[in-house]
């Protein structure tokens, strides 16, 4: 069954996203649009176009274009903002264009029939941050302190992250340049995570420093912080690294676990 809501984005793409192209239908605005594919027409023409052939389609599309001048002209539906009979008039034979409309509802892709499959038969991996630094530099023309700076606020955490997500895998033999260094405090959640508890974990970021240092040939960079720490799930800490929680936990007893207050280390 065909949601309202793809046939109605395929129906908005077609009419007016393809103007880009030259492909879309001339005048024919987001209102217009949104409301002709409110009306049903981007119904129809999506489940043609899944299921008719290529010359079923033409002639499908032909009764559809009498029905496109129709709604335009009269707003039977109640859509559109007003009647548009010069828009009506004006919707070519050549409208919408089949190879287009076909683009947008069977989109060729990895899984497409008669097309070999891609391999996914892969395990968790580390980005090569090295490599990303590289590409940093030539396009962007980030110097290496510029790269650090730019990777600790925005790639860091996210590293420490898919290397707990990794570990707490069964089937895991991934490798990481991130060591988790201790649980530093504890909290409960604020909406909309309410009650979920939180580890602030610290982390070392020496490894990965040390990688981007190494693509580049000058090195001099101010001091570089090589510790840093971020919020983790406690779902995800207490698989990952169990050990290191019930360490905490235990370090904790004398507190009451099951309120909000922030546990610091002792």
């Amino acid at each position: 069954m065909i949601t309202i809501l793809y046939a109605e984005l395929v129906y908005f793409f077609i009419f007016v996203c393809s103007i880009a192209c030259k492909a879309g239908l001339p005048n024919c605005g987001v209102a217009i649009g949104h409301g002709l594919a409110r009306a049903g027409l981007g119904d129809s023409l999506l489940m043609a176009a899944l299921d008719l052939s290529t010359t079923q389609l033409d002639a499908f599309l032909v009764l559809w274009r009498q029905e496109l001048h129709a709604e335009l002209s009269s707003n039977s539906r109640g859509y559109l903002p007003r009647k548009y009979s010069s828009l009506a008039e004006s919707v070519p034979d050549s409208f919408p264009n089949s190879s287009h409309l076909l683009f947008y509802a069977k989109p060729t892709t990895s899984w497409t029939e008669n097309t070999v499959n891609p391999d996914l038969s892969f395990g968790h991996r580390q980005p090569d941050v090295a490599r990303l630094a590289s590409i940093c530099e030539r396009r962007f023309d980030w110097n290496c302190s510029g790269v650090l700076t730019k990777f600790n606020h925005v790639l860091w955490d996210g590293l420490c992250i898919q290397t707990l997500y990794a570990l707490a895998s069964p089937i895991s033999c991934y490798i990481s340049s991130t060591r988790i260094i201790l649980i530093r405090s504890s909290k409960l959640a604020k909406a909309p995570a309410a009650g979920l508890r939180l580890y602030r974990v610290e982390y070392s970021t020496s490894a990965l420093n040390s990688s981007i240092k190494n693509s580049f040939t000058d090195k001099s960079v101010p001091g570089t912080k090589m510790l840093r720490s971020v919020w983790i799930p406690a779902p995800l800490l207490d698989r990952s690294l169990p050990g290191m929680v019930a360490n905490y936990k235990e370090q904790h007893l004398s507190l009451n676990w099951s309120s909000g207050l922030s546990l610091k280390p002792v």
